[in-house]
């Protein structure tokens, strides 16, 4: 019932604000970008304030919000929230290669077989052949990015990109880890937010006109414990959070 899907687009970045703590209250001259026609955003946006015990203020269809926050503070907020709206538009997923091999025309590359949960495992390709021996990506876990628009390597059509953690060198690479017990075709979330709350992914297409994946990779690191984080908050998935085998304050790409 309180899916981040069944939100209105418009109000998803409200919805965001609250659930990243990033706002308590809202000016009436704000309740706008809450379409007041829309009960179903209403009651949801409201509901994951109740959640938080937020004393955010009772959510009306016909009056809006109650004046608390200065709207200063509603457009720093929902900038917050439009960064992690981002985020939440790329489509990464648990992923188990069934088999790599060599590419026939480049020594440096893998043609994979990746199951990401669909009816057809997927072929990508990956630049992984220095840093990976070939037996030990055959049935490796791994993390898939999959909305990305499928691109041709070496005349193989490559259909999504394996995530990898490297140093600042860029001599060690590794794939990133799904928890133990993931499932493949589980979407990452981040931090304690769940998949049902995320909204949809956005299409390939989008994904590459609006420049989604350039803008949010930079911000994604491991941290300390080489747990993957996106902005200081950590990737998770059902079972737990998503790392990296042995690289701590990587980067991710």
């Amino acid at each position: 019932m309180h899916s981040f899907s069944s939100v209105h687009r418009s109000c998803s970045p409200l919805l965001w604000a609250i659930k990243q703590n990033s706002l308590r209250q809202l000016t009436t001259a704000q309740a706008a970008v809450v379409d007041s026609r829309c009960t179903l955003c209403v009651a949801n946006i409201n509901w994951h304030v109740q959640r938080q015990q937020k004393q955010v203020g009772v959510l009306r269809p016909s009056r809006g919000l109650k004046v608390q926050a200065t709207e200063a503070e509603v457009t720093e907020a929902m900038a917050v929230a439009g960064d992690w709206l981002d985020a939440q538009k790329l489509d990464i997923r648990v992923g188990r290669v069934l088999s790599a091999e060599l590419h026939p025309d480049a020594d440096s590359l893998y043609v994979e077989q990746v199951d990401v949960g669909e009816d057809e495992p997927r072929t990508i390709i990956s630049g992984l052949v220095k840093y990976v021996s070939i037996e030990e990506m055959q049935g490796r876990p791994v993390m898939v990015l999959c909305n990305l628009k499928a691109r041709n390597m070496r005349g193989i059509k490559s259909d999504g990109m394996l995530l990898c953690a490297s140093n600042d060198t860029h001599e060690v690479v590794e794939p990133l880890m799904p928890p133990k017990d993931s499932q493949p075709g589980e979407r990452v979330a981040y931090g304690d937010d769940e998949t049902a709350t995320q909204p949809e992914p956005e299409t390939p297409n989008k994904v590459q006109k609006k420049k989604i994946w350039e803008g949010v990779q930079p911000h994604l690191k491991t941290n300390d414990e080489r747990q993957v984080v996106y902005k200081g908050t950590v990737m998770t998935t059902g079972a737990g959070p998503v790392m990296a085998p042995t690289l701590a304050n990587a980067n991710i790409s």
